[in-house]
């Protein structure tokens, strides 16, 4: 209502500025005619495109008797008259409807930021459901907003306590939840339909509500209230847009479910190596979420750098630990390289026994991959050192490892079948890096890389002399250095 009677005044006043300005023949009357825009742009943001075809309608009839007196005056002038107006009333109309559309779009790049931030504070439907909350809160103007959501048995409870007593079955959220469409009341006490709302005493402290079901995947869910809000947030305007961000959230929640239970079933079905093995870096999911056709069967030709890491003594270990003690020594082995390998940006590829294998330069070009990969072999060495002072302190055996890294070309792709794929890099350069793993721990040398590596980083690390061996699969005898 506020809105029209601010319309109506607007455009009584700027007909009543153009109206005096061609009755008392004002010199630059006609600067006055694009005035009717203002009205016309309103009611476009206000009441969509439609609001403002209307006035400018009624604006245009208003006007007939200004342009009857012009045609009067001036015939000429008659005509450019109904010509401007018509140009500032078309001129109004778009302005509207593109004032509205980007302030629509606006909201929605907000309402994606939100979610975005959401997703990356957490990985299940907590995060979610804690946005939905907030954002009801702040845009329904109320401070009692609940979120109640249906258990194994398909009682209501309020999601935070899912452990407490359950609303009881005659519930009006049932009605919500079962009919999946919302209702309104400003007048609860004089309701009907909120018979069943809950005690008396509760029910007398409640002005007004409105009730949404939550549902995604095809099921209802829950139901999300907000009560006692201002009256003025409880129009359809204010429902609209609360019902606009309750779908944006349940497609959050719907995404956040289905990724839960495919990790639940994969970790079922797999192996915890099988599991470790599927872990890629971020770069390789922001580059499969930017072209989903890549997530298919072939590959392209990368700049690579590989690295191979392999437990010296463990087949010794295997002969005198307890397999399950063995276990998860290799797991924490595995977690400190998987940590030390998505730090510096690289692509976790596979578990192969007691070895690691890791790549850089795929699927994204990386210029400096040699000197992130070295970073990487000395993090790990690193690390294993204090997980090894603090196995000792535990009375457990030691890891040696020994690390290999070479660079050059390799073919990057999704490598398998339909029903397990994995990216990962092939070719001489992954071979020739895991025979410079096995010198190394022949030699007994922590970290050996190539030539091909050592040319692009021979300013940056230390190197001790060069090694030249023939390795199984090369007629040519490598070169290699010791990083020291």
């Amino acid at each position: 209502m506020r809105k029209i009677i601010f319309l109506a005044v607007a455009s009584a006043a700027c007909l009543a500025c153009i109206g005096m300005a061609h009755y008392f023949d004002v010199p630059a009357r006609e600067w006055t005619r694009p005035l009717i825009c203002l009205p016309i742009i309103y009611a476009g943001v206000a009441f969509r495109r439609i609001g403002s075809i209307a006035i400018m309608a009624v604006v245009i009839v208003f006007q007939m008797p200004f342009i009857i007196l012009q045609f009067n005056r001036l015939p000429s002038s008659g005509v450019n008259y109904i010509i401007a107006t018509l140009i500032s009333g078309l001129a109004g109309v778009f302005l509207g409807h593109v004032i509205r559309r980007e302030t629509a779009q606006r909201f929605v790049v907000a309402q994606g930021e939100e979610v975005k931030k959401s997703i990356r504070r957490s990985d299940d439907e907590n995060a979610a459901l804690l946005l939905l909350e907030r954002q009801f809160r702040d845009f329904g103007c109320s401070n009692t907003v609940e979120i109640y959501l249906f258990d194994e048995h398909g009682n209501l409870k309020n999601y935070k306590e899912m452990e407490e007593t359950a609303l009881p079955m005659r519930h009006i959220y049932y009605d919500v939840a079962a009919s999946r469409e919302f209702i309104v009341s400003n007048f609860v006490q004089e309701d009907y339909r909120f018979n069943h709302f809950g005690p008396m005493e509760e029910k007398g402290l409640v002005k007004n509500i409105a009730v949404f079901p939550i549902e995604y995947g095809g099921i209802p869910r829950g139901v999300i209230s907000v009560v006692n809000s201002a009256h003025e947030y409880l129009n359809d305007e204010a429902v609209h847009f609360l019902i606009s961000v309750k779908q944006s959230v349940e497609r959050i929640l719907e995404i956040a479910e289905n990724q839960r239970l495919t990790i639940q079933s994969e970790i079922q079905r797999e192996k915890i190596r099988n599991t470790f093995s599927s872990y890629v870096s971020r770069s390789v999911a922001e580059e499969i979420l930017k072209d989903p056709d890549k997530v298919d069967l072939g590959g392209t030709l990368h700049d690579v750098t590989v690295l191979f890491t392999e437990v010296i003594n463990f087949q010794e270990l295997q002969e005198t630990l307890d397999p399950s003690e063995l276990v998860t020594m290799l797991n924490e082995y595995f977690s400190l390289s998987i940590d030390a390998v998505f730090e510096f940006d690289g692509t976790l590829d596979k578990f192969i026994g007691d070895n690691v294998m890791a790549f850089w330069g795929a699927p994204l070009p990386m210029p400096d991959c040699e000197m992130r990969a070295l970073h990487c072999a000395t993090r790990i060495q690193k690390n294993m050192e204090q997980l090894n002072q603090s196995w000792k302190q535990r009375g457990k055996e030691r890891f040696n490892i020994c690390v290999g890294i070479n660079s050059g070309k390799a073919i990057a792709g999704n490598i398998g079948s339909i029903r397990r794929m994995e990216y990962t890099v092939i070719g001489d350069t992954v071979n020739v890096t895991a025979r410079i793993k096995t010198l190394s721990k022949t030699k007994n040398i922590p970290i050996l890389v190539s030539e091909s590596t050592y040319t692009k980083v021979k300013d940056q690390f230390r190197f001790g002399d060069k090694l030249q061996a023939a390795v199984k699969g090369k007629s040519d005898i490598i070169t290699v250095y010791q990083l020291l």
